[in-house]
């Protein structure tokens, strides 16, 4: 796949360009629960803004806290929503560009792809064409292609998301309560662990149970009927004779007696 990634060379600023779009679009999506943390603040405790301990500010961004509450619940709730509707109006405009430039790199990479190996096969010698086959050179170069162009789209969106969200949901949960930092800094350690090594031991012990069941299967049988064979039954070419003869027998009433000379 290394060598299939130098398609994208010439349009690596399109790349980038997806890559940042993502990852603004997954931070500004993080955003989002401490703006409900503030509407639900506000909803249980009616001295939000004069108690003892007061709200210092309506707008939770980078650690810091802006606009003063105004005591009005109503009033701060709707200075809260609409903050929450303009990040999630700007998470849409970026996941819409971004899903447009990555429909574009992956479009690219396909169809740089796909030429290399259509002027690849025309290349070919009538000897290479009798080794491939239509049927195989036919879906090399439309169906194979396809999948490392969805390959390509999916991996600019979730290679770039997933470590972005990981990031920075650590670094909130570091900044807000240390206690939870803590069973965060130990459980993910153990989670990657635990799945690199399922990962890891799934592929060996299913190619071990694949070699044990090949080893065990019957031998082909060359008398083994197409319809008969699903079940494990095999009929003998005498008996398939045997049993033609005695139907065309039948069919025909055919006896000694019956032949003139």
């Amino acid at each position: 796949m290394a060598k299939l990634l130098r398609y994208l060379k010439p349009i690596w600023w399109e790349v980038l360009i997806v890559m940042l779009l993502t990852a603004l679009d997954a931070y500004l999506g993080l955003l989002l629960p401490d703006f409900m943390t503030k509407i639900t603040a506000i909803m249980e405790n009616p001295d939000y803004a004069t108690g003892t301990d007061a709200m210092t500010g309506l707008i939770p961004l980078w650690g810091h806290n802006y606009i003063t509450p105004t005591g009005d619940s109503v009033k701060d709730i709707w200075i809260v929503g609409g903050v929450m509707t303009g990040i999630s109006f700007i998470a849409l405009i970026l996941s819409f560009f971004g899903s447009i430039m990555n429909s574009h790199v992956g479009a690219y990479f396909g169809q740089k792809l796909r030429q290399e190996v259509f002027h690849k096969v025309t290349g070919f010698s009538v000897a290479d064409y009798g080794k491939f086959g239509t049927a195989t050179l036919i879906t090399r170069t439309t169906n194979d292609i396809e999948q490392c162009q969805q390959l390509v789209q999916m991996g600019l969106r979730i290679l770039v998301r997933s470590p972005v969200t990981l990031i920075v949901a650590v670094i909130m949960i570091l900044t807000k309560d240390a206690r939870i930092a803590g069973v965060v800094a130990v459980s993910i350690p153990v989670i990657i662990e635990m799945a690199w090594s399922c990962f890891s031991f799934w592929p060996i012990r299913s190619l071990k149970s694949f070699k044990r069941s090949s080893i065990k299967s019957p031998p082909p049988c060359e008398n083994r009927s197409p319809v008969f064979g699903l079940f494990g039954l095999s009929i003998s070419r005498n008996q398939k004779t045997n049993a033609s003869m005695t139907s065309m027998t039948k069919q025909q009433n055919w006896s000694p007696n019956s032949v003139e000379l």
